[in-house]
């Protein structure tokens, strides 16, 4: 009879998995929750320490190389990954310093050599003992390496926002992202009400928190798993972050337009849309990933949206039967993900400052192509989930200085009440975490000028 699996046994196994394979936390995790058997306990505080291992992890190698006398590239993948484990917990969680400890050497007899298991021991025996002298680099000697080390963030990436925003707005960048974000729901309201779905949720024991920017949004904590949530099967909502969920708004569809979403998997900003005109006209969620499209296709059956229809489409190219024959074209484009580090905290580690350049080009290519979709005196809008300007305003001014028959659209007729940002009237904004209380986002208007007019 097999044994079943501890929280922190699984956890490990995650941890070492996601190393050795490059994957992404909750490409593993997840399904491995599903399987496991544990309590809803167990399951929280798993995910817990996965999640929170990886997003410390920069601040945990530092420590505990300060009390290493081992280089920690020279260890065994095993024991590094034991090593964080047992770090995050004595460091970051309310379990006791002695059963951290403890359990992680345990761990580490079971996963390791005799070996491994001293060095573990010797290793967070330091640091319990020290766990409150811990130091990071002067932050005014070096001020890159403090903020990296200490808030756990890459080098390349503080290094850009002490550049561009200074060492104040760097640091509350670093602390929002740090943060575990609330569970955020966007209401279908083709199928209740923000009330009645606040309501259903009160009645199984949630404290919904509605909220003050999207008037579908709403936000609850210690969810669980999200399909058990009531309302989940019978489509009553999605989850989106209230940034995402500007764009419905920006773009602003009527009832009977037709919108091409040109990079629509997995289908969260189709189905708004789709939400935000009533399930009539058509949505085009266009993408070139075959699997993408069938999680849009899944997630408007389960909303019970039926004007959206997916095909696979490179954007870049847009074929010519689609070329002039939409009200409305959204470019949701690929991109480095630095606002969304709070969500997913491995991005972090799988960005490089390289990969920047490659996803500009990209992006305007991108914009380049969906735009011929576009009607005259129709909108176009362009969002990232990036707080970078060479993937946000810089693509966006290329493109205007490339297809002079757009001009900015000012959004403040369309967001007035929502938010209240001065970029509004140049038709972009830009959301921060540490600012808006919201993952970072990016968005651009543009209109396809009737008489060849141009933004100049």
């Amino acid at each position: 009879m097999a044994v079943k699996k501890s929280a922190r046994d699984m956890a490990f196994e995650v941890l070492l998995r996601i190393e050795r394979t490059n994957s992404y936390a909750n490409l593993l995790l997840s399904p491995a929750l599903v399987k496991s058997g544990l309590n809803t306990r167990d399951r929280a505080f798993c995910t817990e320490v996965v999640y929170g291992t990886i997003k410390m992890q920069g601040a945990l190698d530092w420590v505990l190389q300060e009390r290493s006398n081992i280089p920690l590239a020279e260890l065994d993948p095993p024991v590094h990954i034991l090593l964080r484990l047992g770090a995050y917990q004595i460091l970051f969680t309310r379990v006791p310093i002695a059963a951290a400890c403890f359990e992680t050497v345990k761990q580490a007899k079971r996963f390791s050599h005799s070996g491994g298991a001293r060095y573990v021991n010797a290793v967070l025996r330091r640091l319990a003992r020290e766990g409150n002298q811990i130091k990071f680099p002067d932050i005014k000697e070096k001020p890159m390496l403090h903020l990296a080390t200490k808030y756990s963030h890459p080098q390349w990436l503080v290094k850009k926002w002490l550049q561009q925003l200074g060492l104040e707005e760097t640091i509350e960048i670093c602390r929002a992202n740090n943060l575990v974000p609330t569970l955020c729901l966007r209401t279908n309201c083709t199928l209740t009400t923000r009330p009645q779905l606040a309501l259903l949720l009160k009645e199984k024991g949630f404290t919904p928190v509605l909220s003050q920017m999207m008037p579908e949004a709403l936000h609850i904590e210690g969810a669980g798993p999200v399909i058990k949530l009531p309302g989940f099967d019978a489509g009553l909502f999605t989850v989106q972050d209230e940034s995402s969920m500007i764009v419905a708004h920006a773009l602003a569809p009527k009832s009977g337009d037709r919108v091409l979403d040109a990079c629509a998997g997995p289908g969260g900003k189709a189905t708004h849309l789709a939400e935000f005109m009533n399930d009539k006209g058509l949505i085009l969620a266009a993408d070139i990933y075959p699997h993408k499209l069938t999680l849009v296709q899944k997630s408007a059956a389960r909303l019970h949206l039926s004007c959206i229809t997916t095909k696979e489409i490179d954007a870049r190219r847009l074929p010519l039967n689609l070329k002039g024959r939409f009200d409305k074209v959204l470019i949701d484009a690929p991109c480095s993900g630095t606002g969304v580090l709070r969500r997913r905290p491995d991005l972090r580690w799988k960005k490089t400052a390289a990969g920047l350049a490659s996803l500009a080009k990209l992006q305007l290519e991108l914009l380049m192509g969906a735009s011929e979709a576009l009607m005259d005196g129709g909108t176009l809008l362009y969002s990232t989930c990036s707080m970078e300007p060479e993937e946000n305003i810089e693509v966006a001014a290329a493109f205007l200085k490339l297809r002079p028959q757009f001009r900015v659209l000012d959004l403040r007729p369309r967001l007035q009440g929502l938010i209240q940002e001065p970029t509004l009237r140049e038709g972009f904004l830009q959301l921060y975490p540490h600012k808006h209380n919201t993952d970072g986002f990016f968005l651009a208007a543009f209109e396809r000028c009737r008489e060849g007019v141009g933004h100049g």
